[in-house]
């Protein structure tokens, strides 16, 4: 059953990237880093390494290049680079999430051009503790499918959701395939109405089933709604809810709770005063809003990620602007359990600044990884940044 939750409008709550309440007890970040070996890259998301360090993955092309390739960065906890590596064909190859595996080795999901006969396949790559390629497939049953996020599941195996074009061959499903952990596919599952579906996250339950985050035009009231699955373990649906209003709502992001409910973030029009703002919508374990928020000034700001921190905070990562400037930021805001707004920091310059991933480091500092046209030597590099907790 459907359940559409209004959310409560703190335009005023937001407004603090504009004033300077929150804003001017920034000190600044405890270290920002760039990468891009010359060419353009960009960095959609980021995982702790066992020895401290991270990786993040996402897409690069060299500066006489056009096509994309997966880019996989290995850093050590200072965010030093201790190794690169791209893998990509004639087409373009672009990753959106990254694990690394029980055995060191990583994962990375995404969609390709190069591999496969269609024109995207869902993609993903497995390589060693090095970087070093072990084996890539892919999946889809038509001619656009993609995978936008990918979990280790407790058995070893790999979950990943993201889209395929529906049987109308004009609107996309969500998408859930299931592999063992050789990559092959164990089953596939989508979900969908008469109109379009997308998924963009998915976790591992406390009960070994599965949360998606997701957006649909079939369901709730309002243009694209939030939207968040729970399935069993074979893919079969457990609920499915729908959060938001009469406009634009999206899940980018979700993850389980250490109560067992969930918390979801992504972007809300439906209660924005002037454009789009960040929407977080936090549930119990059946899905029941236990509160949705929404933070927005003029401008836009939306959540690509979020994490529960250590004492039960939620940090949200993406990015803001304003309409008379132009220029995005790199935004962190951080909320109590109860949504209320605590602080919130933004990082950038003149040109494009986007977080696209955030987690909190072993010391309780917070990382993000996106991309950046202000804070590094090239056009447009991926980026890594440390802020205090």
């Amino acid at each position: 059953m459907s359940r559409k939750s209004r959310a409560l409008p703190l335009a005023a709550a937001f407004i603090v990237l504009l004033s300077s309440s929150l804003l001017g007890q920034s000190t600044g970040p405890l270290w920002t880093k760039t990468y891009g070996d010359g060419g353009i890259a960009h960095a959609y998301s980021i995982c702790h390494t066992s020895d401290g360090g991270f990786a993040m993955a996402g897409k690069f092309h060299g500066s006489d290049e056009t096509s994309w390739d997966v880019y996989l960065v290995r850093t050590d906890s200072t965010g030093d680079t201790l190794w690169t590596r791209s893998f990509g064909g004639p087409g373009d190859e672009i990753a959106r999430c990254v694990i690394q595996t029980a055995d060191g080795g990583f994962v990375i999901a995404g969609k390709t051009q190069s591999v496969g006969d269609k024109d995207w396949n869902i993609y993903l790559l497995k390589t060693d503790a090095d970087g070093e390629k072990v084996w890539v497939n892919t999946y889809g049953e038509t001619e656009m499918d993609f995978a936008k996020s990918v979990i280790q599941t407790s058995d070893g195996g790999y979950a990943m959701v993201g889209g395929t074009m529906g049987v109308n061959g004009e609107t996309y499903d969500a998408y859930l395939v299931r592999t063992d952990a050789d990559g092959n596919q164990l089953w596939v599952k989508s979900y969908g109405g008469d109109d379009g579906e997308f998924a963009t996250s998915i976790d591992e339950t406390q009960d070994g089933s599965f949360i998606i985050g997701a957006a649909t035009e079939s369901f709730g009231e309002g243009v694209l709604d939030m939207y968040l699955i729970r399935a069993d373990r074979n893919g079969k649906v457990l609920w499915a809810n729908t959060y938001g209003g009469e406009d634009w709502d999206v899940a980018w992001d979700v993850r389980q709770t250490s109560d067992g409910g969930f918390i979801a973030a992504g972007e809300t029009k439906s209660f924005s005063e002037y454009g789009m703002d960040v929407y977080l919508v936090r549930t119990d374990a059946e899905g029941n809003a236990i509160w949705t928020r929404n933070y927005g000034g003029e401008g836009r700001q939306t959540a690509q990620a979020v994490w529960e921190a250590s004492d039960g905070d939620f940090v949200v990562g993406g990015y803001t602007y304003t309409y008379e400037e132009w220029g995005q930021d790199i935004y962190i805001g951080r909320v109590d359990a109860d949504g209320e707004v605590l602080s919130v920091k933004t990082y950038g310059g003149p040109g494009k600044d986007i977080a696209y991933s955030v987690m909190q480091a072993i010391d309780g500092a917070w990382i993000v990884a996106g991309e950046t046209a202000s804070l590094g030597p090239g056009k447009s590099d991926a980026c890594m940044i440390k802020v205090e907790n």
